[in-house]
């Protein structure tokens, strides 16, 4: 009989993906060098080879992303798994890394969206270094080896993306983690950031790359909806215009380095469905299907020619997909699976509904055990504006496991934002 460990995967992704400025390259982080700890990697997409940059010590790598030469990445890192990580950089071609910061007792994080600005001088960054209790955002000047304070309101600050001229950065103040953000904008020059959101309102604000002309950027919102869609920002008004609004939530946005091609996430019952949009034309670009499953990390490449992912299905751990987007072709660019266990005997979910107290159509996930005979069943309510139980390979093939030995499974509420009256 096979155990649980025979189903773990022998090989995991954080969720961090790059595409290298030339668009042949991307960085991500694994497990993969049998220390236990992540480390970066970097893979050739047209001949796959790859190129571990680091060692996993005493050291775990966090997040990546490329600086615009394409000579050297930025990545964060902890030490010992305190959680404090530090920024460093390393050369594309591999050597000892570079500390930027070293603090041990505060935690540094990167900008949510690319930190380099567009020229590659500056590094934009935050940090609780001021005060433990508040976290500003940082812009660290390479070439001068300076660092400057864009944004020290108090509270939980995360800058977001660099404008198009490199003058401007955006930035929210998270005053709860995952339903009540305000929406700055900072400037390089010193003068004080400018608030885009009213400081009344309660909504969240996920925030996305800049039209390339400077004038509003994307963001993800809830603002007078129950559900996230997406929209454009004015920079100087914060009006919003809408560019989708589903009756599902968008879950993550990317554009190209050119700022024609639009690709979003959107979570459909749970799946991930990818749409795009050519925003040159309007016209909307098909997008394949993808297997069902979550999806995370999107990013596309700087032409606009694929997109890049981290996927997961309910029979199949995370793995890196590749899209080529004028063909629709689907390429893995990872083959991370179980250590022993058997895929083939896996067994996929059946998206079910049935009536809550009020009448409401309340979704779940069931999974029954091929064997025919009655069998146990475990019922795990894990649902819930916060967090959401995805049709993915969960807890390292844990539900697989129970289900080779059959016991069923059944996922009492995958969202509370799923239902429908």
């Amino acid at each position: 009989m096979t155990g649980y460990r025979d189903f773990q995967p022998g090989l995991r992704f954080l969720p961090t993906l790059v595409i290298a400025p030339d668009g042949d390259r991307i960085a991500y982080v694994d497990d993969g060098d049998g220390s236990g700890q992540f480390t970066l990697v970097t893979q050739s997409l047209s001949d796959g080879s790859a190129h571990r940059l680091t060692a996993g010590s005493n050291s775990a790598v966090r997040r990546v992303a490329w600086h615009p030469s394409g000579e050297w990445l930025l990545f964060l890192a902890d030490d010992n798994g305190d959680e404090n990580t530090q920024l460093h950089r390393i050369a594309a071609s591999g050597g000892t890394p570079v500390r930027l910061t070293d603090t041990p007792d505060v935690q540094f994080s990167a900008a949510e969206g690319d930190p380099f600005s567009p020229d590659g001088r500056f590094i934009a960054y935050c940090g609780n270094d001021r005060t433990p209790a508040d976290q500003d955002v940082l812009i660290y000047d390479l070439s001068a080896g300076e660092t400057h304070r864009v944004y020290a309101g108090g509270g939980r600050a995360y800058p977001g993306h660099w404008s198009p001229d490199g003058t401007r950065i955006t930035v929210a103040e998270w005053r709860t983690t995952n339903s009540d953000h305000l929406v700055y904008v900072a400037s390089l020059d010193g003068t004080e950031p400018r608030l885009l959101t009213p400081r009344n309102g309660v909504a969240t604000y996920w925030l996305g790359p800049w039209l390339p002309d400077g004038s509003g950027f994307l963001v993800m919102s809830n603002v007078d909806r129950e559900f996230t869609g997406l929209a454009v920002m004015d920079a100087d008004t914060g009006a919003l215009t809408w560019l989708d609004t589903p009756e599902w939530d968008v879950e993550e946005v990317a554009l190209s380095g050119t700022g024609r091609v639009l690709v979003w996430n959107v979570n459909v019952d749970g799946f991930c469905q990818l749409r795009a949009r050519d925003l040159a034309t309007g016209a909307d670009i098909h997008m394949p299907q993808l297997p069902g499953g979550a999806a995370t990390g999107l990013t596309v490449s700087a032409d606009g020619r694929f997109v890049v992912l981290r996927l997961s299905t309910a029979t199949r751990p995370w793995n890196i997909l590749l899209i080529e987007l004028e063909t629709g072709e689907l390429r893995w660019l990872s083959d991370a699976r179980p250590v022993a266990a058997d895929p083939t005997t896996f067994v996929e979910p059946t998206l079910i509904r049935y009536p809550g107290r009020d009448g409401r159509q309340i979704p779940g996930y069931l999974y029954r055990p091929k064997r025919r005979e009655p069998a146990g069943i475990l019922i795990t309510v894990h649902g819930g504006p916060a967090w959401q139980e995805r049709p993915v390979y969960m807890y390292d093939g844990f539900y697989q496991h129970l289900l080779a030995q059959g016991i069923g499974v059944f996922l009492g509420c995958p969202s509370t934002k799923a239902i429908r009256s």
